[in-house]
């Protein structure tokens, strides 16, 4: 769960003041209405993140409308770095239809980072938020609304 999970590759006198939830679902659509609809979809999850008190992390909305900037491969590989750096991520009802979002999933398993809402479905969003604020209701110390990443 994201409370037990510490980032070991971050600088061991960087204090942590909130957690970073990586927002994971498709971005491509075979049209620009749909991926404006992946888009909304995940700021709205993200805006969610937010209102729990952790920071999102929305590739979605970091690289929008950027098509023919750089090749795919430019943004699958800066998104999945980005991910890697999170302490969670949370899933959008429709992860399964991307293959990139099911990549990040394979690399958070395989990394121990917590993965939150993969039974959902498009009509039911399965307690992901509710689990990840859950999962996270304990990681900051007392007192001092930080915690260390070891």
């Amino acid at each position: 769960d994201v409370r037990r999970h510490r980032r070991s590759r971050t600088h061991p006198r960087i204090e942590v003041e909130v957690r970073l939830v990586y927002i994971a679902g498709p971005y491509r659509a075979a049209t620009p209405w749909g991926v404006q609809q992946n888009i909304n979809n995940a700021a709205a999850l993200s805006a969610k993140v937010h209102a729990a008190g952790m920071f999102a992390v929305c590739p979605h909305l970091n690289s929008a409308h950027m098509e023919g900037v750089a090749d795919d491969e430019h943004f699958l590989t800066g998104t999945m770095t980005l991910m890697r750096v999170c302490h969670a991520v949370i899933l959008t009802r429709d992860w399964r239809n991307s293959a990139g979002a099911l990549a990040e999933v394979a690399e958070a398993t395989r990394l121990g980072i917590p993965v939150f809402g993969r039974a959902q479905t498009e009509h039911n969003d399965g307690g992901a938020l509710d689990g990840l604020i859950a999962g996270s209701a304990e990681t900051l110390d007392a007192g001092t609304g930080r915690t260390s990443c070891a």
